[in-house]
């Protein structure tokens, strides 16, 4: 990531990051199948490359409700009010996050 925001600074396009030998980080693309984001996973999980994945606010949502890997329901409330803010935030969603639910904010 490095490289590429030292290359995006230098150039204004991070490109294939600072040294060159980065997978190239191409501009963002409509249409289907399209390829809008650069995935930074370890190589066990299929490397630095460009994606056509989308993931819509419906879906975070979903996924962060349902997710019961946090260490304690405090974490869990915690990102929840940091990824849903203002109209995205759902007081009754809160209240009752992980089966507990979260105090007011």
């Amino acid at each position: 990531m490095m490289s590429y925001w030292a290359e995006f600074a230098h150039t204004g396009d991070p490109g294939r990051g600072r040294d060159g030998r980065q997978v190239e980080w191409t501009p963002w693309e409509n249409g289907a199948g399209a390829r809008r984001l650069l995935l930074l996973d370890a190589a066990s999980d299929g490397g630095i490359r460009m994606s056509p994945f989308r993931l819509t606010m419906g879906e975070v949502r979903a996924r962060l409700l349902a997710d019961t890997n946090f260490d304690s329901l405090e974490e869990h409330c915690r990102m929840y009010r940091q990824t849903f803010r203002f109209e995205d935030f759902v007081p009754a969603e809160y209240e009752t996050l992980g089966g507990g639910g979260c105090p007011a904010p």
